[in-house]
């Protein structure tokens, strides 16, 4: 009889480990949700910032915030599609698509990733990518005239580019680059410096 009141008792103090395993794995799961509603709070008050500082003009400030957003709530899609286009607007083409890029890895779906990437590319000289872009956004989202119209700028960019023998399929890029290393004559980048790249999604517009 003592044995199997032992056994009891064991069994009961199993009983209440675990008890108290679960416990503390639920106080952990709150405890972590606390924790990832707090930077999703945090996150959220950082864009406000970045929203403001853009719509001011401020835009390596606008970056800045967004940036801070990013890395609190990565899995927010509007933080790296304002960050995209706050890098367009400091003419950061590259760093534009990167952040476009990783939009579109999120959402497949969402125009507006392909919108940021569209403008990306317009500034980095790609227009045949512009325009595929664009076309993309017209696919998603038929029904939002501004793609539409973006695509036709988009058109008519690669096509003047074409009749004018400034367009260079990618392929030839890079080759194109260093005759212009030693070249005498201005490259697209310097032809272009200052202007704005057709077909861009202005930020006010965005919903992001």
């Amino acid at each position: 009889m003592v044995g199997v009141e032992r056994a009891r008792e064991d069994d009961d103090d199993a009983d209440a480990d675990a008890d108290a395993d679960a416990d503390a794995d639920a106080d952990a799961s709150a405890s972590a949700s606390d924790v990832d509603d707090a930077k999703v709070a945090l996150a959220k008050e950082h864009k406000a910032r970045g929203d403001e500082a853009f719509r001011s003009r401020r835009f390596a400030d606008a970056v800045e915030a967004y940036s801070r957003a990013i890395a609190l709530d990565p899995l927010d899609r509007t933080h790296a599609c304002n960050r995209s286009a706050s890098y367009a607007a400091l003419r950061r083409f590259s760093d534009a698509l990167m952040d476009a890029e990783a939009v579109v890895a999120m959402d497949a779906t969402w125009a507006k990733g392909y919108a940021r990437a569209a403008t990306a590319y317009a500034g980095l000289g790609r227009l045949s990518d512009a325009v595929d872009a664009w076309r993309t956004c017209v696919e998603l989202d038929g029904g939002d005239e501004r793609f539409k119209a973006s695509l036709r700028a988009a058109i008519e960019a690669e096509q003047t580019s074409v009749r004018e023998g400034k367009f260079t399929f990618a392929a030839k890029r890079a080759g194109k680059r260093a005759d212009e290393d030693v070249g005498s004559s201005p490259s697209a980048a310097e032809k272009t410096k200052g202007k704005k790249p057709k077909s861009t999604l202005s930020f006010d517009e965005d919903e992001g």
